[in-house]
């Protein structure tokens, strides 16, 4: 893990590995772990869980908000 001077960190990054590679996310951003980028949302089948980091949804849900299990849409794998 390097602390990085602002300058060399992707924008809203407060800690990375390179250019494109963050660890963690300032400015109300939450990091994508999948791409260690820094985001305003989470992606589809991810949910911000107040860590600062963006967590895997149930599988049963293609989408959720607030827990991993709180589905705003489910996949359609089953059974339920």
């Amino acid at each position: 893990d390097v602390r990085c001077h602002i300058a060399y960190c992707v924008p809203n990054c407060l800690s990375c590995a390179s250019l494109t590679t963050c660890y963690a996310c300032g400015g109300g951003k939450i990091l994508n772990p999948n791409t260690k980028i820094c985001e305003t949302t989470c992606p589809r089948g991810m949910y911000d869980g107040s860590t600062g980091v963006c967590l895997l949804c149930d599988p049963k849900c293609d989408s959720c908000t607030t827990t991993a299990t709180t589905c705003d849409n489910c996949t359609d794998s089953g059974p339920y």
